[in-house]
């Protein structure tokens, strides 16, 4: 009879921790993502049409990296990111476009909801995003 139990305690025991080992989160963190930036003003003078995205935007979680491109000349603007649940300015960078096509950032980000903001007198576009 103690054989019996003791089989039928360890069958279970393995059971629940094969089940438990089978279980994957929901939602793995993203280690990267690209962000989609929305013209909201257009750039001056106006583009042709182009399958090109004006600004393109990428965070590489791993690396607390933001990462932007400027496809085109939008002058001097202000890069900057928003933590959309406190509201609070996390990182603020100004650049020129024309001699500066990239810019890179450190900016170290938890899991949450922030906006892009990219601001000048010629253009400016946003583009949000969750970790």
């Amino acid at each position: 009879m103690k054989k019996l139990l003791l089989f039928v305690a360890a069958s279970l025991l393995f059971v629940a921790s094969a089940t438990a080992a089978t279980v994957q989160p929901l939602d793995p963190p993203k280690k990267e993502q690209d962000i989609p930036i929305t013209d909201k003003t257009p750039p001056t003078p106006p583009m042709t049409t182009s399958a090109q995205a004006t600004v393109e935007a990428h965070y590489t979680t791993d690396l607390a990296l933001l990462e932007i491109w400027f496809n085109r000349n939008v002058g001097t603007v202000t890069v900057s990111v928003t933590d959309n649940s406190t509201g609070r300015t996390l990182t603020r960078y100004t650049c020129d476009s024309s001699l500066e096509p990239q810019v890179c950032l450190n900016v170290a980000l938890e899991a949450g909801f922030y906006t892009l903001h990219i601001i000048g007198s010629d253009y400016e576009g946003y583009g949000d995003f969750d970790l």
